[in-house]
């Protein structure tokens, strides 16, 4: 959470709701409560006492990046990525709201690299059962690129004539070896 140097959540809470009351017109104990709540890990709680201070004080950075940490914990990733934009428009800066986005779009960014790799992996599977699979042509390996195969020469044409130019034909020796790149 980013509350610091309180002790005792429940109390600190307690004095902002008290401050709430007192001047329901102030943005910051709005603020101070949502650092609460989030501390507690109850980020919608957060996200409300976050947008009510961003209403009653919209040009406050603080009030963005708190929002839009809860938003990230509550899985509101394209929320929270908004909220950090915001808090750095409102102060360039807010190390934090920048450490916050760049975490998110890293993660954003490794998870569509998975998503990728699998779609390669999909495929060169899909390749090998449009060729007659591994064993008609005899696969010599497969790699991160490439699917490499030993073919005959009149298979290796007509895998050519059908594939290309995804299919990429090397000769050694009296072996052909066909590359599939994905």
């Amino acid at each position: 959470g980013q509350t610091r140097g309180i002790s005792r959540p429940l109390a600190a809470r307690a004095d902002f709701d008290r401050a709430i009351e007192l001047t329901p017109d102030d943005a910051d104990p709005y603020y101070r409560r949502g650092e609460c709540f989030q501390n507690e890990d109850n980020y919608a709680s957060a996200v409300k006492d976050y947008t009510r201070a961003i209403k009653l004080k919209p040009e406050d950075s603080r009030f963005f990046n708190g929002r839009g940490v809860s938003l990230l914990s509550l899985g509101e990733t394209d929320k929270s990525l908004a909220d950090f934009k915001k808090a750095i428009e409102f102060d360039p800066n807010n190390e934090q709201a920048h450490r916050n986005r760049a975490g998110v779009l890293v993660e954003e960014a490794v998870l569509t690299l998975g998503v990728l790799r699998l779609a390669v992996h999909a495929h060169r599977e899909a390749v090998l059962v449009a060729i007659g699979g591994a064993g008609a042509l005899g696969i010599e390996r497969v790699d991160q690129h490439n699917v490499h195969v030993a073919a005959e020469p009149p298979v290796l044409k007509a895998i050519v004539q059908q594939e290309e130019p995804r299919m990429k034909p090397r000769f050694h020796g009296p072996a052909c070896f066909v590359t599939v790149r994905a």
